[in-house]
């Protein structure tokens, strides 16, 4: 695809909505949905949903030989995460360079619900079952401007 140029797609496409036209800008069709859902009163926009929240980025760096138990107790943390009162997204990452380094970055409705997370039972099973095979850890809390 050529950079710069909108990316068109023929009318039918699965991806389309046919009756917008013969030839569909992908962009415009995600326009036309957004202002529909804008005009819902019952619907939140993500902007509007994350407006007062607070952005999570957790940064884990496991140690080499340690790598995929690490891995398996931080994917056992998204599921019931994600279920938690105030969690917004929770999404774990892992470094394409370096498969050690994992990353999440995480939004949620409150400081205080998050920090109750940290308080959480699959946290604390995750911090005991880990205990030694962290090499290094950052947590940066962050607020959407």
């Amino acid at each position: 695809m050529n950079a710069g140029k909108p990316f068109y797609r023929q009318r039918g496409d699965d991806l389309c909505a046919p009756a917008v036209g013969p030839l569909v800008n992908t962009l415009s069709v995600n326009t036309l949905i957004k202002q529909s859902k804008r005009t819902d009163p019952t619907h939140s926009t993500p902007r509007t949903r994350f407006m007062h929240s607070l952005t999570i980025i957790a940064s884990i760096q496991a140690d080499q030989d340690k790598t995929e138990l690490v891995k398996a107790e931080l994917e056992k943390l998204v599921d019931p995460t994600q279920s938690e009162r105030g969690c917004l997204q929770y999404d774990l990452h892992q470094d394409n360079q370096d498969p050690t380094h994992f990353l999440f970055y995480e939004i949620w409705e409150s400081r205080k619900l998050w920090q109750d997370h940290l308080k959480s039972a699959h946290i604390l099973a995750y911090k005991t079952a880990t205990e030694g095979a962290i090499k290094d850890a950052a947590i940066y809390e962050m607020t959407k401007r």
